[in-house]
């Protein structure tokens, strides 16, 4: 019975059944295979990357541009290194970066947002950047680093 179920929804009745219900059709998501690159595609970095992440992202051969906040290129994903901001006026940079990032990822892009464990750090006005990283947006999930 499932089978006839599943047929029916990807059949052309069942998608225009499911148009005139209201429901949006479902997404093509690029599912993760060990034998393909993760990233097809190019990733843009807010600002110049550190020796390290340029190692890592050599390393998985992934290409790499500079953000642009001037040209209209979607990218694959965007990496925002983070661990760097250390005042109020870093974060105001940054909020204006991730707010023209977030309209230039492609379907099933991601932005990644790099910052640091707050409880790591002496200095209390890095702590408190680090910190407001994780309400920077309200949908986005939160992991701590080192």
């Amino acid at each position: 019975m499932s089978k006839v179920l599943e047929s029916l929804f990807y059949s052309k009745v069942g998608q225009s059944l499911m148009s005139a219900l209201g429901v949006k059709p479902a997404l093509n998501l690029n599912r993760f295979e060990t034998s393909k690159q993760w990233v097809n595609g190019t990733i843009a970095i807010a600002s110049t990357a550190s020796t390290q992440l340029q190692s890592a992202l050599s390393a998985s051969n992934i290409e790499v541009k500079l953000f642009d906040t001037d040209s209209d290129e979607v990218y694959q994903g965007i990496l925002l290194d983070a661990t760097d901001y250390k005042t109020v006026g870093d974060l105001a940079k940054l909020k204006q970066i991730f707010s023209h990032a977030s309209k230039r990822v492609s379907k099933c892009g991601h932005i990644v947002l790099i910052g640091r464990n707050p409880a790591n750090i002496a200095d209390s006005q890095y702590a408190a950047v680090m910190e407001s990283l994780k309400w920077l947006h309200p949908g986005s999930s939160k992991r701590n680093g080192p």
